[in-house]
């Protein structure tokens, strides 16, 4: 593959991991300090609220420290981190290209990154091992319904609409398969609705646009699967939010139940054909930008209520992107954030490519039932 290129910014902003205090000391001194342990007063919050820079950096270094306390390391991910250091190393010594997200301290874990290119392939190898626990997610009676059902060959709307009428559920024990069902049965027709328009499929139509494609086939899956999943509420649109790098609008957003209504997801999206160069590019740093930002405000918001922070906590960012859907998660350890790919699967376009939807469907269900795995 070819490594993926990024135009080096003006100005390179520094990362959390080079933060300084105003002493001149390295902020890595304080990297194992509770910031709840500080000296303030039991009344005062240890995480401002306020934009200041001082109040930024204090909080950058504060989140810091407790994540490096309270997160574990795998072997595995030391050799990685070793390997970023060197690579972050060389990437500044760069004059023309230079990689956005090892500036902003993000490990970019995803197969086409440019920094996975750098890994030695053994090391890279005992990660995609261990990366292989999201498959264990999928029970294998799931699996086989899926294969099963989709393996059907029929070539119109109706057959497939009684075939999802003859589905009974209570013949199935796994909840996962279950959850399945309901999801296919709640999505399905809008794909069904399109294949029958033969010419006229939107999906094929070089001219449909981004929102109508993503609010008619993309977001009602994605918001079926982590509100039944994982009970997590998905809103979809220009969304704005105050969780945003520079408030930035999000095409897809999703927030856990509760009082906390921690923002948990990030999604962008664009049309399926006639997208401008660099767009794949420029929504996988947004989406990674703004999932550490997320990240941060869960633990400043924990901090700052005083409740305990989740071990091995991640936060969850979607890219559509042409006909190709990619379902990331973003997580912090040894003093680095780090992103990685759930799974990525092609959009079935017409009733010669229902097979297709086995991999849909599971791989949709594979990134959304890990928050449930997340006691938030």
């Amino acid at each position: 593959m070819i490594p993926i290129k990024f135009k080096r910014r003006k100005k390179v902003q520094k990362s959390i991991n080079d933060d300084d205090n105003e002493n001149g000391e390295s902020s890595s001194s304080d990297s194992n300090q509770n910031p709840s342990d500080n000296g303030a007063d039991d009344d005062q919050s240890p995480l401002h609220n306020d934009e200041s820079s001082n109040a930024t950096q204090s909080d950058e270094t504060a989140v810091r420290g407790v994540l490096n306390k309270e997160i574990r390391v795998n072997d595995n991910f030391i050799k990685i981190m070793d390997v970023f250091k060197q690579y972050k190393e060389e990437d500044d010594n760069e004059e023309d290209d230079t990689d956005e997200l090892a500036e902003a301290n993000i490990m970019d874990l995803t197969p086409t990154s440019p920094f996975v290119k750098f890994i030695p392939f053994e090391i890279y190898k005992e990660f995609l091992e261990s990366s292989k626990q999201y498959d264990l997610l999928i029970p294998k009676e799931t699996q086989k319904f899926l294969k099963d059902f989709f393996s059907k060959g029929f070539k119109t709307h109706q057959e497939w609409s009684d075939a999802l009428d003859r589905i009974n559920v209570d013949d199935y024990s796994e909840e996962i398969t279950k959850l399945a069902i309901k999801i296919i049965i709640l999505t399905l027709d809008n794909f069904l609705q399109a294949f029958s328009l033969v010419h006229m499929n939107p999906l094929i139509n070089i001219e449909t646009l981004e929102q109508p494609f993503l609010n008619d086939y993309i977001h009602p899956c994605i918001k079926a699967a982590l509100w039944h999943c994982a009970g997590v509420c998905y809103t979809c649109g220009e969304i704005p939010s105050i969780n945003h790098v520079k408030r930035q609008k999000g095409d897809g957003v999703g927030f856990t139940g509760g009082l906390d209504n921690y923002q948990i997801v990030y999604a962008e999206g664009t049309r399926p054909y006639k997208v401008k160069a660099n767009k794949e590019i420029e929504n996988h740093c947004k989406i990674a930008k703004n999932l550490k930002n997320l990240f941060k405000e869960i633990v400043k918001k924990r901090v700052n209520s005083r409740k305990a922070i989740i071990p091995e906590i991640e936060v969850f960012g979607l890219s559509s992107f042409k006909l190709n859907l990619h379902m990331y998660v973003l997580g912090y350890s040894a003093d680095t954030y780090y992103i990685k790919e759930v799974d990525n699967v092609t959009i079935p376009r017409d009733f010669e490519e229902m097979g297709g939807f086995r991999y849909f469907f599971e791989a949709i269900l594979k990134w959304a039932v890990n928050p449930n795995k997340r006691l938030f």
